[in-house]
C-alpha cells in the first residue's frame, strides 16, 4: 500500500511538472511622469529665446524618458491688448511651442495645444500692464 502511495505521489510530481508555465514577462518599465514647464515671451511675440528652447529640450528629454506620456502646451498673454487677440496669441505660442518640441523628437499626436490669453495671469495685474511673467506657455507632461 506504501509503495503504490509513494508510486503515485512520484507520478503527480511528474505530471505536475510537465504543466508548468513560465511566469508572465514583465511589462516594459515606464515612468509615471507628471512634470511641468515654463517658457517666456517678449511682448506680442511666439519667439522661442535660446533659454526657451532649452527648457523645450529638457521638456523633449522627459517626455522620451517617460515612455509616451500626454504633453499638453498652454499659453497665456498679460493685458496687454483686446482680449480676442491676446487668445489667438496665446494659441499662436502653444503652438510655436508645440512645433520646436516636434523638431525635438515628440510626436505631433502626442502634444495638445491650448490658449488661455489673459485669463490666467501668472501675476495678478490691471487692464493694459505688460508683465513678463504673464506672457508664458506652460508644458505639462502626464
Amino acid at each position: 500500500m506504501l509503495k503504490k502511495l509513494f508510486a503515485l505521489s512520484v507520478v503527480a510530481l511528474l505530471m505536475g511538472a510537465c504543466t508548468y508555465r513560465p511566469p508572465l514577462a514583465e511589462p516594459p518599465f515606464r515612468t509615471t511622469t507628471n512634470a511641468a514647464y515654463m517658457v517666456f515671451f517678449d511682448t506680442d511675440s511666439t519667439k522661442l529665446s535660446e533659454s526657451a528652447l532649452e527648457t523645450l529640450r529638457k521638456a523633449a528629454a522627459a517626455y522620451k524618458e517617460s515612455g509616451g506620456a500626454k504633453v499638453t502646451a498652454t499659453g497665456h498673454t498679460d493685458t496687454v491688448g483686446p482680449p480676442e487677440y491676446n487668445k489667438s496669441l496665446s494659441l499662436r505660442r502653444a503652438q510655436s511651442v508645440k512645433d520646436a518640441l516636434v523638431s525635438m523628437g515628440v510626436p505631433a499626436d502626442r502634444i495638445s495645444t491650448l490658449g488661455k490669453g489673459e485669463e490666467s495671469p501668472r501675476v495678478k495685474t490691471a487692464d493694459g500692464i505688460a508683465e513678463p511673467e504673464n506672457r508664458r506657455v506652460e508644458i505639462s507632461l502626464q
